[in-house]
């Protein structure tokens, strides 16, 4: 039994010695290395319970890139993993091999001072705390309620200093309330609920943004360059089209006449736009304002932009230079 937990750890990413077991994978038991194993067990009683001590963060700790590794104290991790960093400095990892919640999702539960190291893909770190930062792996340290220190890993071994992250103690109650709000959008927009479609929008398809994309909790949509039109037939089936409005004046003709019985209508839809837009085409900018679009007649070139109507009718629209994430309920009006 001793040598269940340490290889069954194994398979979830860590390497390490837990007290007296072993990881079968790579060595013997200490069963079949001490034939007298039972008096062995009792002349190390005195320093037994040392061997369950957790990894203790110290001024530097090591990530090995290309094996994804974390070399802390005497253990070793596998990344991606998010750690929860003690008063003490004691190091508590959590992984998300072989379990539905994902390391975003333990952030809910994290308190405003609670200090954590993350590693993992960039695009990740970047979403929910708003970076830019290039490059395939992150490391990202600090609080929810402070600041949060991400460093690109560029080199296959790279050696991190934690000084000025042990010395955080700023507890900054509006920045822990707004990161919260952003990690709930950025985990329903992940996770669509049954009954609402999650449409992100992004101004550049670049390696850090967010793509574009329209999701429900059963099927993805791409979308194009330009402006992208959701619609629902009456069994409701979802449908995307595209009008590239960047590169064609005819197409933002078409979107005009595609969109104009939809509101008059008080139909479902959404639009998405995806890298960029323009509008400096004769009478186009006229035409959107008049049918209620006072926010997309304005905008133009790389810019993020999600707007749709409700069943009453109201067109609810929204932008940002990079990006953009909304969970949108879709409805069926009942026929008249």
């Amino acid at each position: 039994m001793l040598d269940v937990a340490p290889t069954i750890l194994h398979k979830l990413g860590v390497r390490i010695e837990l007290g007296l077991g072993r990881d079968l994978f790579v060595e013997k038991s200490l069963f079949e290395v001490f034939k007298n194993f039972d008096q062995k067990l009792l002349s190390w009683r005195q320093n037994i319970l040392k061997f369950w001590e957790f990894s203790t963060l110290g001024k530097t700790y090591t990530i090995d890139v290309k094996d994804k590794m974390i070399h802390l104290d005497k253990h070793t991790y596998k990344f991606p993993v998010l750690m929860k960093v003690k008063r003490n400095y004691e190091v508590a990892p959590l992984f998300e091999f072989y379990s539905k919640i994902s390391l975003e999702e333990y952030f809910k539960d994290f308190s405003p001072v609670q200090k954590f190291i993350w590693i993992d893909e960039c695009k990740k770190i970047n979403k929910l705390f708003d970076f830019n930062v290039t490059g395939k792996y992150c490391v990202a340290q600090g609080t929810l309620s402070s600041n949060v220190e991400v460093q690109s890993l560029s080199k296959e071994s790279n050696s991190i200093d934690t000084s000025r992250f042990l010395q955080i103690y700023e507890n900054n109650s509006s920045l822990y309330k707004k990161r919260i709000t952003n990690i709930e959008t950025v985990l329903q927009c992940k996770h669509p609920p049954k009954g609402k479609i999650t449409v992100v929008s992004s101004s550049m398809p670049t390696l850090v943004s967010i793509p574009s994309i329209i999701k429900t909790s059963q099927q993805t949509y791409p979308v194009s360059r330009g402006l992208n039109l959701l619609t629902m037939d009456e069994e409701g089936k979802l449908y995307v089209r595209n009008f590239d409005v960047y590169r064609s004046e005819e197409a933002a003709k078409s979107f005009i006449d595609a969109i104009k019985p939809l509101i008059k209508a008080k139909k479902f839809w959404v639009v998405i736009s995806h890298d960029a837009l323009e509008n400096r085409y004769p009478g186009y900018q006229k035409k959107l304002y008049r049918l209620g679009f006072k926010l997309l007649s304005a905008l133009r070139l790389r810019v993020a932009y999600i707007g749709f109507q409700d069943k009453n009718g109201k067109i609810h629209e929204f932008s940002d230079p990079k990006t953009l994430c909304r969970t949108i309920p879709i409805f069926i009006l009942p026929e008249e």
